[in-house]
């Protein structure tokens, strides 16, 4: 009996040991989060977004930095209006140090096409998303487009706005009108008319079915895409050969992931960093160092490496300035709550075009929830991360947010996000 006294008594002290020891990390862990809080509050300075200029004590820490680089990368969460206002007040309040060329996470030949729209005619994009609902992400809102419309400089030699992604799924329809007006030959045009059919198709199915699966670029095989590629001869017609080769290239990264999904993030930041060269490198025919402000995905905006595991766009963006003996600003959005518009045509209903945006939850999947601890009670405040990088308090060990420190230079928390306006 004696000892199983004793064994009982040992058994207890255990316990309450480890609870003590776990409640002492846990008071550290507290500690140790507090101070990084309290940090982040000291570097957090208010600032009030308009689209026709930034103010506020925040505005000119933006301002003197994004004058200071050669390329400003804005990494939002898709959806809100707030962003591309910001966006566009901080390219108005640059004045003589506004930036040249709008970097967007669209195709490289839909940005051709939403650029000729806007020189067109006042409300010429208005009228090709009337024309081709979707057929683009972002420039299918009313914000982004206004943006999109403050860059676009209508020489065509020399295009302002520079698409470096992937043709959108929903984009076919787009690029068989451009194969359309690339020919007069009337058999090429009524070969062209068939694919335009299935595409027509596909889009009913996809509407019907509110099922994405449906849609004919994710359908079309690599012998469709020979098929349509033989009805012009890429000597003659260059251009209708690469906008089907890049619709192709485009099908098969949307294909591969749902069979490999780091191969296709794989294809597509290669694709960005490619078609991005390919607008700076002609851009360098008039100047020597373009300058440019990119609008993209939080992922894709940052330095190093993103959480899918690539050196993705906004690394290069970064190593290309320094090798140019310039600088990047990464600047990251974030809404504190608010609504947000997720819809698209597959969409059950039109609900979801302003739907309530749960940021503790969404920031939580990213692991940098913490953050909202300083946002405001209006407008929006800008916090600086960069001056925490030499020697500032940290969360603890494992935390997302001691990375986010060295992705982004700052984090524009705005404290109710505004749902984006669809044409």
């Amino acid at each position: 009996m004696k000892s199983l006294l004793m064994l009982l008594g040992a058994t207890l002290a255990i316990a309450l040991g480890s609870t003590d020891v776990r409640a002492q990390a846990t008071e550290a862990t507290e500690k140790t989060e507090k101070t990084f809080v309290d940090a982040v509050k000291a570097r957090a300075m208010p600032l009030r977004i308009a689209s026709s200029g930034l103010s506020g004590a925040g505005a000119g820490f933006l301002l003197e930095r994004a004058a200071a680089s050669q390329f400003v990368l804005i990494g939002e969460d898709h959806g809100f209006a707030d962003t591309p206002r910001f966006a566009q007040g901080l390219q108005a309040s640059l004045g003589d140090r506004r930036l040249d060329h709008l970097v967007l996470e669209i195709g490289y030949y839909a940005a051709r096409r939403v650029e000729a729209s806007l020189c067109e005619r006042k409300d010429g994009l208005a009228q090709l998303n009337q024309a081709f609902p979707f057929f683009s992400p972002f420039v299918n809102f009313k914000e982004d487009g206004a943006l999109a419309a403050s860059f676009a400089a209508c020489d065509p030699a020399a295009p302002s706005l520079w698409g470096i992604d992937q043709e959108f799924l929903l984009s076919s329809q787009l690029h068989l009108d451009r194969l359309q007006q690339l020919t007069t030959n009337e058999p090429q045009r009524k070969q062209l008319a068939v694919f335009r059919r299935e595409a027509d198709e596909a889009w009913n199915a996809m509407v019907a079915k509110h099922d994405p699966g449906s849609i004919a670029l994710v359908n079309w095989t690599a012998e469709d895409f020979s098929r349509l590629r033989g009805i012009f001869n890429a000597d003659r017609d260059p251009e209708a050969v690469a906008l089907i080769d890049a619709m192709a290239a485009s099908s098969e990264i949307y294909r591969s992931q749902n069979t490999g999904a780091y191969a296709s993030n794989r294809a597509r930041s290669v694709m960005m960093k490619s078609l991005f060269m390919r607008n700076y490198q002609a851009a360098r025919a008039k100047q020597e160092r373009p300058r440019a402000l990119f609008k993209l995905g939080a992922y894709h905006a940052a330095r190093g490496l993103t959480p899918t595991q690539q050196f993705d766009i906004g690394n290069l963006a970064s190593e290309l300035a320094e090798s140019n003996g310039e600088r990047s600003f990464h600047v990251l959005v974030l809404m504190n709550g608010g609504e947000v518009n997720r819809h698209f045509p597959f969409s059950a209903d039109s609900t979801d075009e302003r739907a309530a945006y749960d940021a503790k939850e969404e920031l939580k999947t990213l692991g940098i929830e913490a953050l909202l601890a300083v946002a405001p009670s209006d407008d929006a405040v800008v916090i600086d991360l960069a001056s925490l990088r030499a020697d500032g308090p940290r969360m603890p060990p494992g935390n997302p947010i001691n990375r986010l420190i060295y992705n982004y230079d700052a984090v524009v928390l705005v404290a109710k996000g505004h749902a984006a306006s669809s044409y």
